[in-house]
C-alpha cells in the first residue's frame, strides 16, 4: 500500500506517482485491509454483445429492403420488407418492456407476448397485402401463425407451469382463455371461409378441450379452488 502526503489518500497500486496530483507516492509497506470492488466485466460484455446485435438488427432491416426492392416482381409485387421493418422493432420492445419486465409474472408475459405477436403478424400482412395490392383471401398469419403460436403458447404454458408448480395458481386464466381462443379459431373456421387450412383448425379444436382435460387431470384440486374462486361456482 502507497500514501501520497499531499492528497493523503492510500493507493493500492504499483505506481510511483499520485493518479490524482502526481507527487512522489511513499510506501507504508502496509497489507492491503479490504478487498477492491470487483469489476463488471460480465456486464460491459454484456453491453457489447447487445450493441452488436443491434447493429446486426438494423442491417437486416436495411439489407432486406435493398433485396426487397431489387427482386420485386413487378406484375405482382409483394412488399415483404415491411414484416421485417416491423418484426425488428417488435423484437427489442418484446424483450426489453415483457421479457425483462419486473413488473410482470412468468405466465403473463407469455400469455402477452403471444397475443401481442399474433396481432402484430396478423396486421402486418394485412399491410402488406394493401400495399401489394395481392389477394387476401388467403392470409398465411391468419391459416399458420395464429394457430401456431396458440397451440406452442397453451401447451408450453401448461408444460411448464406443471414443472413449476408455483406457477399453476397464476397459468389457469390463461390456459382458459388461450383454450377458448382456440375453440374460438376452430369455430369460424367451421361457420366461414376465412380459414382454408382444416388441419391446423382441427388442431386447435382438440387441443381446446385437451388442455381443459389435462388441467383437471393433472391439478385437480388446485384448478377446480381456483375456477370456484373466480367464477364464483
Amino acid at each position: 500500500m502507497k500514501h501520497c502526503p499531499k492528497c493523503n489518500v492510500d493507493v493500492n497500486s504499483t505506481r510511483k506517482k499520485c493518479p490524482l496530483c502526481y507527487t512522489i507516492l511513499e510506501d507504508d509497506k502496509q497489507e492491503l485491509s479490504y478487498q477492491p470492488h470487483p469489476k463488471k466485466v460480465f456486464k460491459e460484455h454484456l453491453s457489447l454483445v447487445t450493441k452488436i446485435l443491434l447493429l446486426l438488427s438494423f442491417v437486416a432491416m436495411v439489407v432486406s429492403v435493398i433485396v426487397n426492392i431489387n427482386t420485386l416482381d413487378k406484375n405482382a409485387p409483394i412488399y415483404w420488407f415491411i414484416l421485417v421493418l416491423v418484426g425488428v422493432p417488435y423484437f427489442w420492445l418484446s424483450v426489453r418492456y415483457v421479457i425483462l419486465g419486473k413488473n410482470k409474472s412468468i405466465p403473463t408475459k407469455i400469455f402477452s407476448e403471444a397475443i401481442s405477436t399474433i396481432i402484430i403478424v396478423v396486421l402486418v400482412e394485412i399491410v402488406i397485402c394493401v400495399v401489394s395490392r395481392v389477394d387476401k383471401d388467403n392470409l398465411w398469419s391468419v391459416n399458420y401463425v395464429m394457430p401456431g403460436i396458440l397451440l406452442l403458447t397453451s401447451l408450453g404454458l401448461f408444460v411448464t407451469s406443471t414443472v413449476i408448480k408455483e406457477l399453476y395458481c397464476d397459468s389457469i386464466l390463461y390456459l382458459l382463455f388461450l383454450s377458448l381462443f382456440e375453440l374460438a379459431y376452430f369455430i369460424v373456421y367451421m361457420l366461414t371461409d376465412l380459414i382454408t387450412v382444416p388441419w391446423m383448425a382441427y388442431t386447435c379444436g382438440a387441443a381446446s378441450v385437451l388442455i381443459i382435460v389435462a388441467m383437471f387431470i393433472f391439478h385437480f384440486k388446485d384448478t377446480k379452488e381456483e375456477f370456484v374462486k373466480r367464477f364464483h361456482i
